[in-house]
């Protein structure tokens, strides 16, 4: 496509399984791999690992210590075991052995090594690309912005002033960075204007930051953020230079975390939208 070669689309369509439940498979093999976290479906078996990290602890591994050849594999019978309750690695080692090395043909076949690759940056946040600006104008129609061109608004510590055209009694969104899952927005619901924090879902914070008035508006926020990972922070609000709110956001992402859905979002609402983000520097506070 404009003279790029294209990878194949791989894959088995299940368009078969709507006209019978009942119908034979049709794919027989199924790798995945997600930061470190992998497993193989092939022939009514599953073989899988954890990997460095378990999904359900909040607590970051040491990732300097872990060796992905000694990573604990687990072995199922998906025709008799739908759910996974029975783990037959003793049992059938041989089986779980095929497995594995079926796992890495497959992974050398279709990119995905090296095992957690995408476990680099969060070990190494410098190198992750972002924009160089400090201000953004946001214009009505545009939707989605990739994160590492966007404002960072959603950890460290930083000063965001934004100038809006406001209709009276507004509904939309100023901004909003990643998802539900792990992000942050600004929004303004009946003409008064909220802030809502949702940290990997572990924690869920909204501020009522007060009435927006219409036409030209200034809005501005503080976060100030301790070093330590996953700390609260502290968040101050203005509107049109008065105070308006301050609040706390109980848990902040920390920039290493890879957030989910990676985009900015503008509003459409407004006319004009400019943002500008700027660092303070403080010695008991993490830079961006």
């Amino acid at each position: 496509m404009d003279g790029h070669v294209q990878d194949p689309i791989d894959g088995v369509s299940f368009a078969y399984t709507f006209d019978s439940a009942d119908a034979l498979e049709q794919k027989a093999t199924q790798h995945f791999e997600c930061l470190g976290s992998r497993g193989i479906y092939h022939e009514g078996w599953m073989a899988s690992t954890f990997g460095p990290r378990t999904p359900w602890v909040a607590q970051m591994p040491d990732l300097a210590q872990w060796n992905p050849m000694d990573d604990n594999w687990q072995l199922f019978d998906t025709r008799r075991d739908y759910s996974l309750m029975d783990d037959l690695a003793s049992e059938h080692p041989g089986k779980l052995a095929e497995l594995k090395a079926r796992f890495m043909w497959e992974a050398e076949e279709n990119q995905v090594l090296p095992i957690g690759g995408a476990l680099y940056t969060g070990l190494n946040p410098q190198e992750m690309k972002r924009s160089s600006n400090t201000e953004w104008t946001l214009f009505e129609g545009m939707t989605r912005i990739p994160e590492s061109q966007a404002p960072n608004v959603r950890n460290g510590n930083l000063r965001a002033e934004i100038e809006a055209e406001v209709p009276d009694g507004v509904n939309g969104v100023l901004f909003a960075m990643g998802g539900y899952a792990g992000g942050v927005s600004l929004y303004a619901l009946d003409g008064v204007l909220y802030y809502e924090y949702s940290a990997l879902l572990l924690k869920r914070d909204k501020i009522k930051v007060g009435k927006l008035p219409a036409g030209e508006v200034s809005i501005a926020f503080e976060m100030r953020t301790p070093r330590q990972r996953g700390a609260p922070a502290e968040l101050k609000f203005s509107i049109n230079g008065g105070e308006a709110a301050t609040g706390t956001v109980r848990r902040a992402i920390p920039p290493s975390s890879p957030p989910r859905r990676r985009s900015m979002w503008a509003w459409t609402p407004v006319r004009r939208l400019r943002t500008a983000i700027s660092t303070r520097r403080r010695s008991s506070s993490r830079e961006l």
